[in-house]
């Protein structure tokens, strides 16, 4: 406490200053009670229109400097001006990218005006990137999402207009993004490579091979990636990696393509997304009987817009899915940019392959063509492999695809690679019905298997152990004998005619398997009246060596991981293969199979 005053001077000037305080004091109580009767008023004002009339509000403060100004999107749609605000959406959490480049948030915003419409924000917590993605996609069992035509989106941040654009047609189950700036490339080839993230390609074999067509992705388009996924045949979209990709990884040309088809991945469709968690849909623990065909009472069912069976419709959508003939054009431009929106998209796809089948019967998509297994073995092993060890909810985890590659390994050990019926045990194939149907009279039901199929198996396989899962090396021991039998020439089979067509394990459907090479092959060159088979060079009269380049690039792989018998077959097959390139420029080896040991 102060010294009282010891004169009266002094307790003059003291009492004087007290009065001034005390008026300074009054005058803000009257300007406190001012403010508070305004505010008073205009609570009573909003009570009084009561969300009926329109209030101008009162403008908000602005962001400090450095802070992000929150998006609203409004989509125009059939004289409609929906808004979706982010503020009112839900974070799904950050992305930490594990080379600490970026952290990306999720925010999921929805509008009941259009039910099946999710916009997501994807802001960099940095502030210095925008990313909105636009689905059209529902988990609701037996109705598919339809198309959206004609819609308008124009996406503000404050006053600034980030994105315009008027989209003439977005399919169900698709999606598409805008952002303000791309993912840069990050990562060199040959480090890839060397980390068994790809396959050893080298341009060294590309003789005569031409350069890929270059495309460019628009809003809802294909980039050059097949539609009709279905239709049979060689395609530059199918093998281990695209023909693109192919030609990136071996020459160093048109990254604009695999970027660009990395982007129509959200055009197929293939998405869909689990409201409450963020992610994908769980199609193993939460929804282990969903599927896309209506059999054996799926639930969810979840229709596509192809009439593929009389429970789906009428085709209203120009692309058909097709798991045999799965093409893998987001997985590069994944571990080439570090992007977790290419990472959804694998992670879609690996949902695709296992609802492509009804849920009681998926057999890890066997049955009806091995070259699914392939291509959809192929997918789960990337995720599995690339997926973050840490994720937020938006995406399914590391340890969905690990168990899901498991369960692949132990079913091939127990069901082909233990089985010691003849056409495992003696030809090591991965065939489940040995034909669907009568291919021709030389090729009845249930008495064949499909070489160049089976060159797809052995490729991904011992590309799945050059990847890092070492316990997947037994299985590739194992079917290597298959390809080694054709190639060896020691077996009892002619290497003249490495990869036919067909292979005959047996003569009708009702006769046994037979239980050695000299048996299979002297059927198969009687039904199919092979000629020139006695000498040792392949049996090609044309330029088309599509097949043998299937062999020779199996046989790479599995000697680049240490199969030893695989080593001598190789061998010669490569020598074949230069040998007919070197006769004519008509003939090349596809860069997407330019495989080295």
């Amino acid at each position: 406490m102060g010294k009282p005053p010891t004169t009266d001077q002094e307790l003059t000037r003291r009492v004087a200053a007290l009065e001034a305080r005390m008026i300074t004091a009054e005058t803000n109580i009257v300007a406190l009670d001012s403010d508070v009767g305004a505010l008073e008023e205009r609570v009573i004002a909003l009570e009084e229109n009561d969300g009926g009339g329109e209030v101008d509000p009162t403008p908000p403060d602005p962001p400090a400097p450095g802070e992000r100004t929150p998006l609203i999107i409004t989509v125009e749609y059939n004289g409609s001006s929906i808004e979706y605000k982010e503020v009112d959406g839900k974070d799904f959490g950050t992305y930490n990218d594990p080379k600490g480049k970026f952290q990306q948030r999720s925010i999921q915003i929805t509008n009941s005006a259009l039910p099946n419409f999710i916009i997501h924000s994807r802001p960099d917590v940095a502030g210095d990137r925008e990313e909105i993605i636009f689905e059209n996609t529902s988990i609701a069992s037996g109705a598919n999402p339809g198309i959206l035509y004609n819609y308008k989106v124009k996406v503000m941040q404050g006053q600034n207009v980030l994105h315009e654009e008027i989209v003439p047609m977005h399919y169900g189950y698709s999606r598409w993004r805008c952002f303000s700036s791309e993912r840069p490339v990050r990562e060199e080839i040959i480090d890839l490579i060397a980390r068994g993230l790809l396959p050893k390609y080298s341009e060294t074999l590309a003789t005569n091979t031409p350069h890929s067509q270059q495309h460019t992705y628009t809003t809802m388009g294909l980039a050059g990636i097949s539609g009709a996924m279905q239709g049979t045949g060689e395609r530059p979209d199918i093998g281990p990696v695209t023909e693109w990709q192919g030609d990136y990884i071996c020459s160093g040309q048109n990254l604009s393509t695999v970027l660009a088809q990395g982007e129509a991945c959200g055009t197929l469709p293939w998405h869909w997304r689990d409201r409450e968690t963020g992610a994908w849909a769980d199609v193993f623990t939460k929804y282990p009987k969903a599927s896309q065909y209506n059999s054996g009472s799926p639930d969810p069912f979840w229709p596509t817009d192809w009439k593929l069976s009389p429970d789906n419709g009428d085709r209203v959508a120009t692309i058909q899915l097709d798991t045999a003939h799965m093409p893998a054009v987001s997985y590069l431009p994944w571990i080439l940019t570090g992007d977790p929106y290419y990472l959804e998209e694998l992670q879609a796809q690996v949902t695709f392959d296992i609802i492509a089948q009804p849920w009681n019967g998926r057999e890890f998509n066997i049955w009806f063509a091995i070259r699914a297994h392939a291509w959809a073995l192929r997918s789960v092993a990337q995720a599995a492999l690339t997926t973050p060890e840490i994720t937020p909810s938006w995406l399914l985890p590391k340890s969905y695809f690990k168990s899901y590659m498991d369960s692949n390994r132990d079913w091939l050990l127990s069901d082909y690679v233990n089985n010691t019926a003849p056409q495992y045990s003696v030809f090591a194939t991965t065939e489940k019905s040995f034909g669907d149907n009568d291919e021709s009279p030389q090729a009845p039901q249930s008495t064949y298997s499909q070489t160049y199929m089976e060159e797809f198996e052995l490729t991904i396989f011992a590309w799945i152990v050059r990847m890092g899962f070492e316990d997947w090396k037994p299985i590739v021991e194992w079917k290597a004998k298959n390809t080694i039998g054709r190639t060896n020439g020691t077996s009892g089979w002619s290497r003249s005619v490495s990869t036919p067509y067909r292979q005959l394990l047996k003569a009708t459907k009702a006769d046994p398997f037979f239980d050695n090479w000299t048996d299979s092959w002297n059927l198969t060159k009687e039904r199919y009246n092979f000629q020139n088979t006695e000498q040792d060079h392949l049996n090609t009269t044309g330029n088309d060596i599509t097949y043998p380049t299937y062999t020779e690039g199996a046989l790479a792989a599995c000697k680049g991981i240490g199969i030893d018998a695989a080593g001598a077959s190789y061998d010669w097959m490569k020598t074949e293969v230069d040998r007919l390139i070197s006769a004519t420029t008509a003939r090349s080896r596809a860069r997407k199979w330019c495989i080295m040991p």
